[in-house]
């Protein structure tokens, strides 16, 4: 390449005088190098040299007679070899001419290593590692380990008859409070590495798992560790959120004495979760709901029916007698012991109703349905869909949707605060050319005040009354500039308040939005978590 730079003109070398010239592998020194680099030109140049005469062999050949390397497949070594011992044609440069034309270019030991293998390597010696690439370093994938039974999933007893003892709830995992519930091993970023021949070895990024302290429980400093603030029953819900619940007792039925419900724990209610009345919270045992709104992190357990529920959205299982006119949507399984009928069922988990009939419903769930009979000749239409996730992907529509309309609001709030900081602006403006009218205007009025003394002195009547006209036309200037700077004043006033409002506006709802992202996280990551039958 320097010698075509310098402008040697190859195409004037003559055919004899190419074909005389010896192989590229034999050259050595810097002049070899350079009739070396004629060579290779005029061959390109159309060229032909001389074949070797009968039994001898090129030097490439004989190179390959006295040593080899070996690429490992990930290309990230190379193992070199001598077959045979000859230290005039195994040398550094010759080793180098194969490794470039194998596309070696990074990690390739120094001449100095080369040199020291190759006084002392033998055909029976351990192979060389003469070039190695950068290994990739492999992520890990963030792990939780929970000392608290997770799964725990035992709100009754299904007795042999299809019932179910809601008394019977086994063996209830209890902690107290100062005991470690979980704790978390971080994630570790991987590297990407690089091969021999200088190429990429991307690696992929390391998963995060949602590690998020609930009611009854505090998260560490260094937030790997969750601990718990108060006895009760722990929970882990299906959004990654540990919790220690407590438990309220209601004796009677949830209505105007008792009010709506909110507790962030196990709550049971002996009676009925009345029409136009809703709970928020843990867990839910109760005897009967009748077009309640039930939204919980855990189950729900009913003793008797649910009737005409507007909307039940559980993270855990729902047991019931049976369903009819409800909306229910589940994180876990719908299990029933009589029938479905009208209702709208969305789980995550199964639907199970061994004994009884689904008749005039939907039912989507993603671990299948069991059922004895399905519909009648009579009855509207049932419609079962099974092997998808709707509940999640509806639920992750739902968080998507709602991120957007955030992510416009606050589009239009950084807007207006623009707007209202270029009126801003035009206000400073404007109060700048008042202030400086009400400067001007006072500095008339005392030269004017002065002039009217003279006058006085005088007795110039007549200049005098001119002079107080304009001194009432300076005075309405004065105040119609200081009524301005007022005004002017206030909006500015109001300015800030409208700004700032929209400030707290746009940090709530980034707030808001940064907890829509992690649902979002936390519905993929326990969508990923079942398998669809």
């Amino acid at each position: 390449r320097a010698c075509v730079g310098h402008d040697i003109k190859l195409g004037a070398i003559a055919h004899d005088q190419v074909t005389a010239a010896p192989a590229p592998s034999q050259f050595r020194g810097p002049t070899d190098q350079v009739f070396s680099l004629l060579f290779a030109e005029a061959i390109a140049q159309g060229a032909k040299p001389v074949k070797p005469a009968s039994g001898e062999s090129s030097g490439e050949h004989q190179l390959a007679d006295y040593f080899e390397i070996t690429v490992s497949e990930d290309r990230l070594k190379v193992i070199a070899r001598i077959k045979k011992p000859d230290f005039d044609l195994v040398t550094v440069e010759a080793i180098k001419e194969v490794l470039a034309e194998q596309e070696v270019c990074v990690g390739v030991k120094e001449d100095a290593l080369i040199k020291t293998w190759l006084s002392l390597a033998t055909p029976e010696g351990e192979p060389f590692v003469i070039a190695k690439g950068i290994e990739p370093q492999m992520p890990v994938d963030a792990t939780v380990k929970y000392h608290f039974e997770s799964d725990y999933r035992n709100p009754g007893k299904v007795l042999e008859d299809g019932s179910i003892d809601f008394r019977d709830r086994g063996n209830i995992p209890f902690v107290q409070a100062g005991v470690l519930l979980a704790e978390k091993t971080a994630v570790r970023v991987g590297r990407s590495g690089t091969d021999i021949g200088g190429f990429e070895i991307p690696v992929a990024e390391a998963v995060d798992v949602m590690f998020n302290a609930g009611s009854g429980t505090r998260l560490s400093d260094d937030g790997l560790q969750i601990y718990a603030d108060s006895d009760g029953q722990p929970h882990l819900d299906a959004m990654g959120n540990v919790s220690v619940f407590s438990e309220l007792k209601i004796d009677g039925d949830v209505d105007y004495e008792t009010g709506n419900i909110r507790f962030d724990g196990n709550i049971v209610v002996a009676g009925v979760v009345k029409e136009g009345f809703s709970i928020r919270g843990g867990t839910l045992t109760a005897g009967q709901i009748e077009g309640a709104d039930i939204e919980l992190t855990g189950d729900l357990n009913v003793e008797a029916g649910i009737i005409d529920a507007k909307l039940i959205k559980v993270q855990g299982n729902v047991q019931a007698k049976y369903v009819n006119n409800s909306v229910i949507r589940a994180f876990g399984d719908l299990i029933v012991q009589k029938e479905i009928i009208d209702s709208t069922v969305l789980l995550s988990g199964e639907c199970v109703n061994q004994t009884g009939n689904i008749i005039a419903s939907t039912i989507v769930a993603k671990k299948g349905v069991q059922a004895v009979h399905i519909g009648t000749e009579t009855s509207s239409p049932t419609r079962l869909r099974v092997g998808v996730d709707d509940h999640v992907k509806e639920l992750v529509a739902g968080v998507k949707q709602q991120l957007k309309k955030n992510l416009d609001q606050v589009g239009g709030f950084k807007a207006e605060i623009l707007a209202l900081e270029t009126e801003d602006q035009e206000l400073h403006v404007k109060i700048s050319e008042s202030a400086y009218i009400q400067d001007r205007l006072q500095v008339e009025l005392r030269k004017i005040e002065k002039q009217m003394v003279t006058l006085k002195e005088s007795n110039d009547l007549l200049t005098l009354g001119k002079l107080s006209k304009k001194v009432r036309k300076i005075h309405k200037e004065a105040q119609d500039a200081e009524q301005s700077l007022d005004h002017a004043f206030h909006r500015q006033d109001l300015l800030v308040q409208d700004i700032q409002d929209r400030k707290r506006r746009i940090s709530t709802l980034e707030e808001n939005n940064k907890a829509l992202v992690n649902e979002e996280i936390a519905l993929k990551e326990f969508a990923g978590k079942t398998k669809a039958l």
